[in-house]
């Protein structure tokens, strides 16, 4: 009988050998799926920073930028504040952060322009009216974008983004006019002239800006004529 007794306790012993080595060769394979968990919070981290940011913008187009605050974002957002400050260390973070964004986007936007079109002429007039796009799409980011009335770090950042594209039409000037200086004037006059069309376009309702600036054209065509004289009074006389 203890005999007996001795085979079923070694039997046991070996089906609980083999029960713990299943479970212990199944536990070893976890490790395997670990990379795809990892990018999961990559992923949903990027999409809450993008939110964030897009929701600060259409705040700014719904009430103005002074109202963007990391409070009225969270509470649109239903986050906590804690959330913002993973990504950005306060409001002038994040503020920094979507200007620089915003003239990332223009000045692409400009330089694919100028590669749609051969001609000097025909290059300054497709990065005007790139420009001038952009500005009436994105109407509140514009307009952070090109407001000075705010501390030196944010006029700072909008020279350094203004700044991106100013060599390319600085050559695009010389080109054109056959001067070889800095074109100061010009750049300044080329600038000034989109900044004022865009201007009357954005921000006054649009009955107004068609009854005193632009008659029965559409801002677009009045800039892109007033833009084809610009490069038309510079250009040398033949």
């Amino acid at each position: 009988m203890y005999i007996l007794y001795g085979y079923v306790f070694i039997l046991e012993s070996f089906y609980l050998i083999y029960f713990l080595n299943k479970i212990a060769s199944n536990l070893v394979r976890f490790p395997t799926f670990a990379p795809d968990l990892k990018t999961t919070p990559t992923h949903r981290e990027s999409a809450t920073r993008e939110s964030i940011l897009a929701e600060a913008i259409a705040l700014a187009k719904e009430e103005g930028w002074k109202k963007v605050t990391v409070r009225a974002i969270t509470e649109r957002l239903n986050y906590k504040p804690p959330v913002l400050y993973q990504f950005f260390d306060n409001k002038d973070h994040l503020i920094r952060t979507i200007l620089e964004n915003g003239f990332e986007i223009l000045s692409t936007s400009m330089k694919e322009a100028r590669l749609s079109a051969e001609e000097p002429k025909d290059q300054l007039l497709a990065m005007a009216q790139a420009r001038f796009r952009f500005a009436t799409e994105h109407v509140a980011l514009h307009s952070l974008m090109f407001t000075t009335d705010n501390p030196a770090w944010f006029r700072k950042t909008v020279f350094s983004g203004m700044c991106q594209n100013r060599e390319i039409v600085k050559t695009l000037l010389q080109e054109i006019s056959g001067r070889d200086d800095e074109c100061l004037d010009l750049v300044t006059n080329f600038i000034s002239l989109i900044k004022g069309y865009t201007f009357f376009a954005t921000e006054l309702p649009i009955e107004l800006a068609r009854s005193h600036f632009f008659g029965a054209q559409s801002p677009e065509t009045a800039l892109a004529e007033a833009i084809k004289r610009f490069i038309k009074s510079i250009q040398p006389n033949e």
